[in-house]
């Protein structure tokens, strides 16, 4: 039985700056402080508390959304935290902005032991995932589809006859070509026009046809950041899947984001 996910659905235009999450608190051990060091492989790294992700660990516990990948973090260093003690987390909603069609969300911790001595501070900035796009596959759309390109012929794709002959199905199939196209449009509106149409890439691989009648879904999750000389490219893997919950098709996208459109001080 799957149980029910009760975190609230992220709703970023409600969302309020300053809001604040639970306390959180945990007890630093020296187990955790070596397998800190060896992770980082620096025998005296003082700061194992970084790796307890302690802003995003509260967020993700309240809201449910579509991912994030972390754009930006700072870190400051006030004490070393010791083994054995309890430490106490406060963090909230430190911000939040959209920068070229993209939301953002910073949060904010700090960390203070239980003698009250403060810890370290860490902001982070949480670039959101994209926003699913979804189609209702009809055969006129097929059609259009199809007849774009000057083809007006029977198909598999457009008469069920010549389907049945080609293929051995009941119906008529959609393209792979439309589910490429659909794909192009989930990261064109991330990424918007001005940034995907130029730098953007796809590379889709279908699993199941997709027919009239199905409603097919597509949705993206940031996998990485990689610098290149006039900015960063953002890498998507992307995932549809119909109304019975079929993964139609699955792979990867990106687009170069510049520099200016990118997290600053500012």
């Amino acid at each position: 039985m799957v149980e029910q996910d009760e975190r609230l659905l992220l709703d970023w235009d409600a969302l309020e700056v300053g809001e604040t999450f639970e306390t959180y608190e945990y007890v630093l051990t020296q187990d955790m402080i070596d397998a800190y060091r060896q992770g980082v492989m620096d025998p005296e790294a003082s700061f194992p508390t970084i790796s307890h992700k302690v802003d995003v660990k509260q967020y993700n516990a309240r809201y449910r959304d579509a991912g994030s990948v972390n754009a930006r973090c700072a870190f400051y260093c006030y004490n070393p935290p010791v083994a054995g003690k309890s430490i106490r987390v406060r963090a909230w909603i430190a911000d939040k902005y959209l920068r070229r069609g993209k939301n953002y969300i910073v949060t904010e911790a700090v960390s203070v032991d239980e003698d009250g001595r403060l810890i370290d501070r860490v902001v982070t900035h949480e670039l959101k995932q994209p926003t699913e796009v979804v189609k209702e596959m009809t055969q006129e759309a097929i059609n259009l589809f199809e007849g774009s390109a000057g083809e007006s012929g029977p198909s598999q794709f457009t008469d069920e006859e010549t389907a049945r002959e080609t293929l051995g199905t009941e119906g008529t199939v959609a393209s792979g070509r439309m589910s490429l196209s659909f794909a192009i449009e989930l990261l064109r509106r991330y990424f918007g026009s001005d940034v995907f149409n130029h730098t953007g890439t796809v590379d889709l691989r279908f699993l199941r046809p997709v027919r009239p009648g199905d409603t097919i879904t597509f949705s993206g999750q940031i996998v990485g950041l990689s610098r290149e000389v006039n900015g960063s490219r953002v890498s998507v893997e992307i995932k549809v899947e119909n109304q019975r919950g079929d993964t139609t098709a699955v792979g990867q996208g990106s687009a170069v984001v510049p520099n200016a459109y990118l997290p600053t001080d500012e």
